[in-house]
């Protein structure tokens, strides 16, 4: 054969070529693709999670009340701050926690953490002896990770509200 009478095949400049890939690849297809985080299933979760953490507190304040300690008020008036909370969240948003995507679920597991780390320190910085705010959060966050490191000192002497608060922080921590 003639080189003079072999055709090379039409040029397509690399753009076209780019634009007819994107055009047939169904993961870029717009109808399907969500660009929005559902905001509202977010919250109802963290809502959720804030709830059930306020109910935890009760048990540390029923351990502190039959002892005749003055810190079960520190943690009921916690459990009353999250409840709250985290009710009003849920109610905010109801029936929003069935539509929790991926998407939702990231975010919704990074609030919660903070969320749940925030309202654990609460009875820490409610106390008779308050802790200041870092050591309250550095405790509720070493329960939450179940690392169990702490900054109390003369921890042996301490209310069975606080023993039993720290256990149920790194046991909630546990679970999830």
């Amino acid at each position: 054969a003639d080189r003079a009478t072999v055709r090379a095949p039409p040029m397509i400049d690399r753009p076209q070529r780019l634009a007819a890939t994107l055009s047939r690849s169904p993961d870029l297809e717009g109808p399907r693709r969500r660009a929005v985080v559902q905001l509202d299933a977010v919250l109802s979760f963290v809502g959720t999670v804030l709830s059930a953490l306020g109910l935890a507190m009760l048990a540390p304040a029923g351990f502190d009340l039959a002892d005749v300690s003055p810190e079960w008020r520190s943690f009921a008036l916690s459990s009353v701050i999250t409840l709250f909370v985290g009710r009003a969240l849920v109610l905010a948003n109801q029936g929003s926690f069935q539509r929790l995507g991926t998407r939702e679920a990231a975010l919704a597991a990074i609030i919660a953490w903070i969320a749940a780390s925030l309202c654990g320190a609460l009875p820490f910085m409610l106390m008779e002896r308050p802790m200041v705010f870092t050591d309250a959060v550095f405790e509720s966050v070493s329960g939450l990770t179940a690392s169990g490191s702490t900054v109390f000192i003369g921890l042996d002497q301490a209310p069975r509200g606080i023993l039993a608060w720290r256990f149920l922080l790194v046991w909630l921590g546990g679970l999830g």
